[in-house]
């Protein structure tokens, strides 16, 4: 096998991720009426299914060019700390996302299709908290990281040999991709963390934590009364406590994911040892 046979082309790669990134979206069209207004408790099942198809596209092109699906999707186990500190690196960046929202707010208004948009992470009974959560804090960070972190990524890291352009770039479709242009910044941030855990982890679960974290806190705050909120908010802004709290998670759960993985113990499947970036060494010299 040729060193271009072990990844997907990159134009490939790129269209097959706009290709899957659509399927939410289509399968939610149709059953939004023509005059508009809000989306229909019966669209919400079908960005569910196309929420678990997302990565149907990308995974036939695999098997029918005979990749490997563990190597091309990042599919590594990690041990248990490295989850829980990846959670809680997605959750910090939440909550450090939620006061960026708010100082945002203040420069430009918000549009009104955000809040309309909301609605639809609002949860009323069980049965749709089974439907939402499972979408947006199981099936959506699985789905995504595997397509971004995983096909996308390695396949960037693999053809043009930059971890800083393969990160950027895969965090970028991913922000686009969403079509969201008032947290375009915000995703596209959150991208770039994602992608740094996969790379460095050379995992996509750590990715997948980070992304649950996110998630699920977000949807959260959707669904908890604004007036519930004092324990959180100082004023009309996230409080220092929680700021500082989630400052502390983000330096910590990256100075420990780092630890855990250091570089020398990166194996050569995308980015080959000479084009790595290297790690200075602390220990003393005898």
């Amino acid at each position: 096998m040729t060193r271009h046979d072990k990844y997907p082309g990159r134009l490939a790669a790129f269209g097959l991720v706009f290709l899957s990134i659509l399927l939410p979206y289509f399968f939610a069209a149709l059953f939004i009426s023509p005059e508009g207004g809000a989306i229909p408790d019966s669209a919400r099942i079908y960005i569910f299914i196309g929420e678990i198809f997302i990565i149907l596209p990308s995974a036939v092109y695999v098997l029918r060019r005979q990749f490997s699906i563990r190597r091309v999707y990042r599919l590594k186990a990690v041990e248990a700390p490295a989850f829980l500190w990846a959670l809680v690196i997605g959750v910090s960046i939440s909550v450090l996302g939620d006061e960026f929202d708010r100082l945002i707010s203040i420069i430009i208004e918000p549009p009104e299709w955000l809040a309309d948009s909301l609605v639809f992470f609002q949860i009323n009974t069980f049965g749709e908290f089974l439907l939402i959560f499972g979408a947006l804090v199981v099936v959506t960070p699985v789905a995504e990281e595997l397509l971004f972190r995983g096909f996308l990524q390695t396949t960037l890291e693999y053809h043009t040999q930059d971890v800083t352009k393969s990160v950027l770039l895969t965090a970028l479709a991913f922000a686009l991709l969403h079509m969201n242009t008032w947290w375009i910044i915000q995703i596209y941030l959150f991208g770039i963390a994602l992608s740094y855990l996969s790379w460095r982890t050379q995992s996509v679960v750590p990715g997948i934590a980070a992304h649950m974290g996110i998630n699920g806190l977000s949807l959260f705050f959707s669904n908890i009364d604004p007036e519930h909120l004092g324990w959180y908010e100082m004023g009309n802004h996230v409080s220092v406590l929680w700021l500082g709290l989630a400052g502390a998670g983000l330096y910590y759960g990256f100075r420990e994911i780092n630890r855990m993985f250091p570089l020398k113990d990166r194996d050569s499947q995308t980015i080959s040892p000479a084009d790595a970036p290297q790690e200075t060494s602390k220990e003393p010299i005898d």
